[in-house]
C-alpha cells in the first residue's frame, strides 16, 4: 500500500529593485507580460513576480542573464538573493 506524505516547502527570497532603472520598462511589461501599473504598488508586484520566477528555478537572475519582460538583470535595476533558508512543514500524518 502507497503512504502519501504531504509538506509545505519555503523558500526565502530576497529581491532588491532600484525603481528609476526598472520604470522605463514597465509600460512594455504591462503591454507584453503582464499588466502590474505603473504605481508603488506596481514595484511590489514585480518584486513578487521577480520572487516567484527565482523561487521556481525559472531565472537564477545573475546580472547578465537575459529575463523576458526585464532585458538584462543588472540593466534592469534587479538583484535577487534566494537563500538556502528552506523551511519543510509537514501537513498532517500518512494518508
Amino acid at each position: 500500500m502507497t503512504k502519501r506524505f504531504v509538506f509545505n516547502v519555503t523558500t526565502r527570497v530576497a529581491v532588491y529593485i532600484e525603481p528609476e532603472k526598472l520604470a522605463p520598462l514597465m509600460p512594455e511589461f504591462n503591454a507584453s507580460i503582464s499588466d502590474f501599473g505603473d504605481g508603488e504598488d506596481a514595484l511590489e508586484r514585480h518584486a513578487e513576480h521577480i520572487a516567484q520566477l527565482a523561487a521556481h528555478g525559472v531565472c537564477d537572475f545573475n546580472p547578465n542573464d537575459f529575463v523576458e519582460g526585464y532585458g538584462i538583470v543588472k540593466d534592469a535595476g534587479i538583484d535577487v538573493i534566494v537563500t538556502n533558508d528552506v523551511i519543510c512543514e509537514r501537513l498532517g500524518g500518512a494518508a
